[in-house]
Parts: structure tokens; C-alpha cells; sequence
């Protein structure tokens, strides 16, 4: 996985987490700023943290490689909400701007 790329990692306890790869050794996966996915009736939402009764990781995170079971390239649209999530930027979706 390329460093900076926003990801989703998927948990042995089939949680998903989102976040910007930052790298990855023989036994861990750094992630920047994870953000646990939680569905809710209007869609999917973020809940801020890495649990729903934990702290919020405000920088990156080490998973452990054997609670991990795959990464994956985040959908441009969830990956946006994670970056106004995480920023309050929102980036632009259109063309350029006139």
C-alpha cells in the first residue's frame, strides 16, 4: 500500500476501520487518525475513535498484523467523509472551479 493513501482495515472481529496508510512492517500497520465505521439508518458514520468506549487516536496507531485481515483502498466518497471528519476540510468533488 502506497503511504497516504486513505484505507480501510478490516478487523479479525469484523470491525472497519478508515484511515491514511502511513506504513507498514513485519508486524504492525501504522494507521493515521483511524476512525471506527459504524452503520446508521442514514448511511455509515464515523465514530470518533478506534472503539465506541475508547480514546480518540489523534495521530497514528499501530494494529497489530494478526488482528488485521486485509487492508484495502478506501471508496472516494467514504474517504472524503473521513478527510472532513478528521480536518473539517471538505475536498471538491466537480471540476475546476471558475
Amino acid at each position: 500500500m502506497k503511504a497516504n493513501t486513505i484505507v480501510t482495515a478490516v478487523l479479525l472481529n469484523g470491525a472497519e476501520i478508515v484511515g491514511r496508510f502511513v506504513e507498514e512492517n513485519e508486524n504492525t500497520i501504522t494507521i493515521y487518525k483511524p476512525r471506527l465505521v459504524s452503520p446508521q439508518q442514514q448511511g455509515l458514520a464515523f465514530v470518533p475513535g478506534i472503539a465506541m468506549t475508547g480514546v480518540e487516536p489523534n495521530g497514528d496507531f499501530q494494529f497489530t498484523k494478526h488482528s488485521v485481515l486485509y487492508v484495502i483502498q478506501t471508496q472516494e466518497q467514504i474517504a472524503g467523509a473521513w478527510q472532513k471528519a478528521t480536518s473539517g476540510l471538505e475536498m471538491p468533488t466537480g471540476g475546476l472551479v471558475a
